[in-house]
């Protein structure tokens, strides 16, 4: 009676272990996309998210990043991002597509200077962030 019990203890152990691994594997960072131009080129007018791949269409270089623990540093300084009210939208040069297992992208636009939003929300501007994003630009500058 007692082993089946514990073999009863086992099975809805595995089970909950199981559930709670696919619910933490919803939202799990699959990759993230840096899409970007050379700051040095100039616009007669803002660029604003939606307009980016049309505005520099073939000027436009992009790096897809699937290592985990770059994901995980990128989204330990995304998480940090706090909302900035009344502050427009950047002048975009950097375009960041965070895609989740899900499905579902956001996106994460910089200007590389000042300005960062995330789905179209002006974000506090995070130097740490950028950083790793230009290092990560530099990294696939030197490969090219």
């Amino acid at each position: 009676m007692v082993m089946k019990i514990n073999k009863l203890y086992v099975i809805i152990f595995s089970l909950l272990m199981t559930i709670v691994s696919c619910v933490g594997q919803q939202n799990k960072v699959e990759s993230i996309s840096i899409s970007y131009v050379d700051y040095i080129i100039i616009t007669t007018f803002k660029i604003e998210e939606s307009y980016f791949e049309e505005a520099f269409n073939e000027d436009i270089k992009t790096i897809i990043i699937k290592d985990s623990l770059m994901i995980k540093n990128f989204m330990s300084e995304i998480k940090k991002l706090k909302q900035q009210e009344g502050i427009s939208t950047p002048n975009v040069r950097q375009k960041v597509r965070i895609k989740r297992s899900d499905g579902s992208v956001d996106i994460l636009c910089l200007d590389g200077e000042a300005f960062i939003s995330i789905n179209g929300v002006s974000m506090y501007f995070n130097k740490f962030l950028q950083g790793l994003i230009n290092k990560e630009i530099k990294k696939h500058e030197t490969r090219i």
